[in-house]
């Protein structure tokens, strides 16, 4: 038996959800985290191809850090907190198969993938999990050895679009973030151990578990041809990509018809070239520590001093200093307070430090202000300012009938297409060097403010759809007789919910001989600080021994308050995930205002620009209703 440690990164599987067992209260799935199956990977260590066994047992898999609130991410980016959207909440081994639960976050976004998991759009799962002990043997019948994996740690799952393949490795921000660990490799003889018996020294302890012998097809010689082409070229494209070398070295060695063992002798005389250039980058070692030009810790100490709740982490070494005491260790200069001010204006560091710290400030007062519009608002990206259609779903034909041996008719989707294009809005802020001389942050105070400002100015466009002129592609304004969804004036009631109904019922698609019932659902009621009580009232539970007080509207609708509805009447919106109503795009790339900064030699300041761009538009009459104030 021969024994050697190797340094491995982590590996991903395929997971799969399981729809059906879906709790919508506790909002928890059973996810299939791995049945153990072999799959094909590559040893970097000796430049050899083998097949991975998962020995799945309480013995082999260490479940300590899954159960210890192991997290559960789109597409293994653990790059940011924004990224995890629900926790692993059970995993347990069951005949060789790893099963579990994970439980969705109640968050917007979070709550986004929950939807579409149970409408059964997503589905699959990838797990996250490093292997600290190998056993290997060589069965029968197999070119390349199986590694059978006997301690095995899985630290995260993922919902993922597609699932990667068994090459692939973990996405993350940068591969070199992912961390080795420490694996050892135990080579067996099969000849001298019994049939299906796992060796696994654990303190001189050894456990067994019952194994398959796996069986080999015999193909003809024309199949095993082809066969071996096709691995010959996923080797190719999964030692290149694996590598991050050009995709073009792939096509080039695939089309040059280069054997497997050539192809690795050259991809690692490249990855020699490419490790020997990166090694010269990183021999000047970093300084983390120094606060002289030390970016990360001036931001942070900038924006805890204007948010007193923030935590100050990196910036301690700047504690208790004004900005001029800053400027003057950023740039190690002495002179005039107004000449140091000048100086750290004209820094880089300090340059990089202050646009780090407006744009973090601006971003989170963004986030942070109270939007009441974002349950029936569909949010999308455009290009550019040009103008984009949308087409009117009333528009939408109907399926047609096909005879027998008959053709398939044209669909038209008709002239209703509402226009929707961006709109830019900005502003600019000066930090001058009277502000560095006097220690003001004022500067950043008016960045966050316009964070707040950019939300609301949102939100001020998407209420003027609802309560301002707002004319639609037939001339006519949004709630219109013609549109059927304008009802008569009065506060909320269970006379005038009737009427709602009684106008959602009747929304139609609008193709001509073919138009259909929509079955609508009416989900939100927006009203006004005037209308609350009213609305507060129709949608909270009566009991009642008469049947005719009954509320039969009673935790039907969703109430908003919004202040803009003030003296506007009331409004009643499907759910968007039914149909589109209103949509707000952003310019692609800045879905929220952003920040720029330069330094202003002519006026002794750094300016920053805050721009946001985005448009607002209804695309659709049908899906709300307009009760007009009394």
């Amino acid at each position: 038996m021969k024994t050697r440690k190797i340094n491995i990164k982590p590996f991903h599987l395929r997971a799969d959800l399981r729809p059906e067992s879906l709790n919508e209260e506790t909002r928890e799935v059973e996810v299939v985290f791995s049945t153990g199956v072999k799959g094909r990977r590559f040893d970097p260590d000796s430049w050899e191809d083998y097949w991975e066994e998962l020995i799945l047992t309480k013995e082999t898999v260490r479940l300590e850090r899954f159960l210890n609130g192991a997290p559960f991410l789109k597409d293994h980016n653990s790059s940011s907190i924004d990224n995890v959207i629900g926790v692993v909440t059970e995993a347990r081994v069951e005949k060789n198969k790893l099963i579990g639960k994970v439980k969705f976050s109640a968050e917007e976004e979070a709550d986004k993938y929950f939807r579409q998991v149970k409408e059964g759009v997503l589905g699959k799962v990838s797990i996250g999990y490093r292997v600290h002990k190998y056993e290997v043997i060589k069965m029968e019948n197999e070119e390349i050895d199986t590694w059978r994996a006997i301690d095995i740690e899985p630290f995260e799952a993922s919902l993922v679009t597609i699932p990667f393949d068994d090459d692939a490795k973990l996405r993350n921000k940068d591969e070199n973030d992912l961390k080795l660990n420490s694996c050892k490799i135990i080579k067996t003889d099969p000849k001298k151990r019994d049939q299906g018996e796992i060796s696994m020294s654990k303190e001189n302890e050894t456990k067994t578990v019952e194994t398959k012998t796996p069986t080999v097809n015999a193909k003809e010689v024309r199949s095993e041809a082809i066969k071996a082409e096709r691995e010959r070229v996923s080797v190719i494209n999964s030692e290149v990509k694996r590598f991050n070398l050009d995709h073009k070295l792939a096509q080039k060695l695939i089309d040059d018809g280069t054997e497997v063992d050539e192809v690795r002798t050259l991809i690692m005389d490249t990855i020699a070239k490419r490790d020997e250039q990166r090694d010269l980058k990183t021999q000047t070692p970093e300084v983390i520590d120094a606060p002289k030009n030390n970016v990360r810790a001036l931001s942070n100490y900038l924006v805890s001093r204007v948010n007193h709740n923030e935590e100050l982490k990196d910036g301690k070494a700047f504690s208790g200093m004004s900005l001029i005491e800053v400027a003057r260790e950023i740039t190690g200069k002495s002179g005039s307070k107004t000449e140091i001010a000048k100086r750290a204006m004209a820094s880089s560091d300090f340059m990089s430090a202050v646009e780090s710290a407006s744009s973090m400030t601006l971003e989170r007062s963004y986030q942070e202000a109270r939007q009441t519009f974002s349950q029936f608002v569909s949010r999308t990206t455009l290009p550019d300012y040009k103008d984009y259609k949308r087409i009117n779903f009333s528009a939408s034909p109907s399926m047609l009938e096909v005879k027998e041996g008959a053709e398939y008719k044209h669909g038209s989707l008709g002239d209703k297409q509402e226009t929707i294009s961006l709109k830019k809005y900005g502003i600019i802020i000066e930090l001058t060097e009277e502000a560095i001389v006097n220690d003001s942050l004022d500067f950043l105070e008016s960045i966050a403010n316009y964070g707040a400002v950019s939300a609301r100015r949102e939100s001020e466009e998407v209420y003027k759809v609802l309560t301002a002129t707002h004319k639609m592609s037939d001339g006519k304004e949004l709630f219109h007789a013609d549109h059927g969804n304008l009802i008569t004036t009065g506060a909320p009631s269970e006379t005038q919910l009737d009427k709602v109904y009684e106008a959602f019922g009747a929304f139609k698609s609008q193709g001509g001989k073919n138009e259909q019932y929509l079955n609508l659902e009416p989900r939100f009621l927006v009203v006004g600080p005037d209308n609350r009580a009213s609305a507060k009232k129709i949608m909270s539970s009566v009991l009642s021994g008469k049947s005719a007080d009954v509320n039969i509207y009673s935790g039907d609708l969703e109430v908003i308050v919004e202040g803009r509805m003030n003296g506007q009447g009331w409004r009643v919106l499907a759910s968007p995930d039914q149909i589109k109503m209103i949509e707000l795009a952003y310019l692609e790339g800045m879905t929220g205002p952003k920040l720029t900064t330069w330094y202003n030699e002519k006026n002794d300041c750094v300016s920053h620009k805050i721009k946001h761009i985005f448009g607002v538009k209804a695309i659709n009459s049908i899906g709300m209703v307009k009760a007009p104030n009394a």
